[in-house]
C-alpha cells in the first residue's frame, strides 16, 4: 500500500515525520514469476501491476539466449574485481557453460563464476572448477555420446565413479583439495572412494 502510494503521488513520510517528503524517481521493477497469473490467484495486487507496468518488457531466460553468456560472464568478472587480478575465463569453461540449462538463471551464472574463481588457485578459470551439474550437463562430456539406456541407479554409479576418478587426477589426489572442489566433505570423498573401490594413493 506504502508502494503503491508513492507512485501515485510521488511523496512519502519518514517514520515519526510529519511533512511528506516528495521525490522524482523512475522504478524499474523485475520478476521472475508470471504476474497474470498472480492476479488471477489474488496473489498480486492488481491496482499494483498496472502502475508498474506502463512499459513492459519481456526478458528470454538464459537458456534462451546463450549467446549472452561470454558478454555476462565478463561483466560479473567485472563486478567483483576480479579483472583487476587479471582473472581469465577459458574457452573450455564457455562451452561448457553454453551447455547448461540454466534454472536459476542469470543469477545462478553469476554464482557459478564466482565460485570458479574463489576455487581456481591461479589467474585461468578452467572446467575443473565448475559445479558438477555444469561440467557434465552435455551427455557426450560423461558417456561419449552414449544412449540414456541405462537403468537410473547404474547410470548415477557410473557418472560417480568415473567423476571420483577425473577428479583425483586433476587434484594430483589430494583428498581435501578434491572434496572442497566438490562440495562435499573429506570423509564422503573416501566413504564413495571405498564405495566404487577406487585407488586414491598418488600414482
Amino acid at each position: 500500500v506504502k508502494l503503491l502510494r508513492i507512485i501515485e503521488t510521488g511523496t512519502f513520510r519518514r517514520i515519526g515525520d510529519t511533512k511528506d517528503i516528495t521525490v522524482n524517481v523512475r522504478i524499474i521493477a523485475a520478476t521472475n514469476k508470471n504476474l497474470k497469473e498472480a492476479l488471477e490467484k489474488k496473489e498480486f495486487r492488481e491496482d499494483l501491476y498496472y502502475r508498474l507496468n506502463v512499459f513492459p518488457i519481456d526478458l528470454p531466460p538464459l537458456r534462451e539466449r546463450k549467446e549472452d553468456i561470454p558478454l555476462l560472464v565478463e561483466w560479473f568478472l567485472k563486478k567483483h574485481k576480479l579483472t583487476e587480478k587479471n582473472v581469465r575465463v577459458s574457452d573450455d569453461v564457455l562451452e561448457a557453460l553454453s551447455k547448461y540449462s540454466w534454472p536459476g538463471n542469470i543469477r545462478e551464472l553469476e554464482n557459478v563464476i564466482e565460485r570458479a574463481a574463489i576455487l581456481s588457485p591461479g589467474k585461468d578459470i578452467e572446467v575443473d572448477y565448475l559445479p558438477v551439474e555444469v561440467r557434465y550437463s552435455d551427455d557426450s562430456t560423461l558417456y561419449g555420446g552414449e544412449t540414456y539406456d541405462k537403468p537410473f541407479k547404474q547410470a548415477k554409479a557410473e557418472f560417480e565413479k568415473t567423476y571420483l576418478k577425473k577428479l583425483l587426477e586433476k587434484t594430483s589426489y589430494d583428498i581435501a583439495k578434491a572434496s572442497k572442489i566438490a562440495g562435499v566433505t573429506r570423509a564422503y570423498v573416501y566413504e564413495m572412494l571405498k564405495k566404487y573401490n577406487i585407488d586414491y594413493k598418488k600414482k
